[in-house]
């Protein structure tokens, strides 16, 4: 039975050997297994970080892409507002223009007929005074020592002479 036990013993020493060298290495797999774990947990909050930079990074484009877009719309509005303005500014100003011209038109002929009057004024004056010179020179001759004076002579005596 000696031998039993001894064999019983060295099976439970080397049982239990086997069981520490289990533990141990499971041990040393645990540690393994918790340092694998604490780097995936890093690289797992590494790639959060990357990507929310990532993101945040995106976003600016976007944000400068809808500004962008803004800005071009904007400027598409105010070119729109200043065409229909400048249009409507042509149109008025051309119908000032237009209604002007017709105005100076009829000046112009206003004016010509004024000048086509005077004109004709002047011919009849000028052919007056020389109705009047003529019926002068025949009531001369006819009456050489009259004293009568002519209209203009008796304006000048007036204008001359103080005692009148």
């Amino acid at each position: 039975m000696a031998e039993a036990w001894m064999t019983l013993d060295a099976a439970t020493k080397a049982l239990a050997a086997t069981a520490d060298r289990a533990a141990l290495l499971m041990r040393d797999e645990s540690d393994r297994s918790r340092i694998e774990a604490s780097r995936a947990w890093d690289q797992i909050e590494l790639m959060r970080s990357d990507i929310l930079e990532a993101r945040k990074e995106t976003q600016k484009p976007r944000a400068s892409a809808r500004r962008a877009w803004f800005t071009v719309g904007f400027m598409a509005s105010v070119m729109i507002c200043a065409v229909g303005y400048t249009s409507s500014a042509l149109t008025r100003h051309y119908l000032e223009v237009h209604q002007l011209s017709s105005q100076v038109d009829q000046w112009k002929i206003a004016a010509e007929h004024k000048q086509i009057e005077l004109q004709q004024l002047r011919e009849e004056t000028q052919n007056a005074l020389i109705a009047q010179a003529r019926t002068e020179g025949q009531l001369r001759a006819a009456h050489p020592h009259s004293a009568q004076s002519t209209l203009n002579e008796r304006v000048a005596i007036l204008f001359t002479q103080p005692e009148h």
